[in-house]
């Protein structure tokens, strides 16, 4: 899997930035970035890829990624 550099976008004159995903929005190709994320996962439920790690998430899961770790994460289809 080719892994893909996102350029997050960041808040002027802020340390931190918020984005909402759902529904296409959420899927996203194999990215890494130096930005630390924070995921919570409102409803849901799939597959992930985290650096070396493969499994899932689901509904209420929170996560914590590391600043240039690679990582996807795939809903179950509906």
């Amino acid at each position: 899997m080719r892994i893909v550099f996102e350029k997050v976008r960041d808040s002027e004159g802020s340390s931190f930035s918020f984005h909402r995903a759902g529904g296409d929005a959420f899927q996203c190709p194999y990215h890494v970035h130096p930005e630390v994320e924070i995921l919570h996962i409102i409803t849901g439920q799939g597959h992930l890829v985290v650096g070396d790690h493969v499994g899932r998430f689901a509904s209420g899961d929170l996560m914590l990624l590391g600043s240039g770790l690679p990582h996807i994460l795939r809903l179950d289809d509906a």
